[in-house]
């Protein structure tokens, strides 16, 4: 049962945190749209844009690290050597941005507190996010734009 819990935690945390992506490139495509006089398209548009970087940007992050590192010898060789380091994502899961820290204070989050150790990986929030603005984008374009 504590598993169950904690999962749920997990999801609600990061389904959150990708609903306050959205709605911050919605500001962003809005504040667009208000500066340039123009119209429902431009959100749509800066939706799209953002929702493709932000999955490429969690593709990235999701990446796990190289178990060894490569250099150049005198002779002009390559020397591979194996590192020491964790293989893993590309962020550790202690890197707690100021955005997630706000994020955190939001409802439902923080009704359901996790810890950041205990959180789905950046990567995996980022990619998240990215999908969902891309919803986002599809469902503006089909109820107001067409």
């Amino acid at each position: 049962m504590a598993e169950r819990t904690h999962r749920t935690r997990q999801v609600i945390d990061a389904v959150g945190y990708a609903l306050v992506v959205t709605a911050v490139v919605f500001a962003i495509g809005a504040t667009i749209r208000a500066l340039g006089g123009t119209d429902w398209f431009v959100i749509e548009l800066v939706m799209f844009l953002l929702g493709w970087v932000l999955v490429g940007y969690g593709t990235f992050l999701l990446t796990p690290k190289s178990p060894w590192k490569r250099s150049r010898r005198e002779n002009g060789g390559v020397r591979t050597t194996k590192t020491d380091r964790r293989t893993g994502a590309r962020t550790e899961p202690n890197d707690e941005t100021a955005f997630q820290r706000a994020v955190q204070r939001l409802p439902p989050m923080r009704w359901y507190p996790l810890s950041h150790e205990n959180r789905l990986s950046p990567g995996a929030k980022v990619f998240l996010s990215g999908i969902i603005v891309l919803l986002a984008s599809i469902v503006l374009e089909r109820l107001i734009v067409v």
